[in-house]
């Protein structure tokens, strides 16, 4: 017991052992990242399409639409103000945008008194963002 009690961990084991956790989780995110496109590239954007003109808005007139790696970014034109949030509304009818949180709701209205908005949702965690900041892996 005294010498199990005296015996050190090998430092070069130890640096191995933390080098090959964080090998992992770069790799879990970035397995997560491509899980991620494929869905993008097996439906995503007709799916969003489909949706967005079976929702569409007579006082919403999209001129942009981004999607990259489950991030959507959708901007365009609206007739007043209780439009954008009124459509936003609707996205629960749209299957691509149900349970899609959105962390950015920008409208402005130029000197011609037109009403533009631009609505994002959260940039994705980079494996090279979260692995240097300590952050992902997995959600509870």
């Amino acid at each position: 017991m005294a010498e199990q009690a005296r015996h050190n961990p090998d430092a070069e084991l130890h640096r191995q052992n933390t080098q090959l956790q964080h090998q992992v989780q770069i790799k879990q995110l970035l397995l997560h990242s491509l899980s991620a496109r494929a869905m993008l590239k097996s439906s995503g954007f007709a799916v969003l399409l489909n949706d967005l003109a079976r929702i569409r808005s007579p006082g919403i007139a999209l001129q942009h639409i981004q999607l990259d790696e489950g991030r959507v970014e959708l901007a365009g034109l609206a007739a007043s103000s209780q439009d954008v949030p009124a459509w936003v509304n609707r996205f629960t009818e749209a299957e691509s945008l149900t349970g899609k949180e959105f962390s950015e709701l920008q409208i402005s209205r130029d000197a011609q008194g037109q009403l533009s908005f631009r609505l994002s949702s959260p940039q994705p965690a980079s494996p090279t963002t979260a692995a240097n900041t300590g952050k992902g892996g997995n959600k509870s």
